[in-house]
């Protein structure tokens, strides 16, 4: 998947170079999405991530994250 990234103060859009779709995301979204398509973070990294951004505990964060690619999958971002 390529996705180029352009981000302001708190927002990001996400251009899709495939679908040529633009998406709009806030900022912490965005860089966790970057995150999961580049592969660069195992999983318990990236829960530990959002729980400190967004001040969960662990199960808020694990929904939080399969509800993430619930909707990156359905807005086409992240593969099916």
């Amino acid at each position: 998947m390529s996705l180029i990234l352009h981000c302001w103060e708190e927002e990001c859009a996400i251009y899709n170079q495939y679908s040529g779709d633009v998406h709009l995301l806030a900022k912490a979204d965005a860089q966790l999405l970057q995150l999961i398509v580049d592969q660069t973070i195992e999983q318990n990294v990236l829960l530990k991530k959002i729980m400190a951004d967004y001040t969960l505990n662990a199960e808020e964060s694990q929904l939080f994250l399969e509800d993430l690619y619930l909707q990156y999958r359905t807005l086409g971002i992240l593969p099916q």
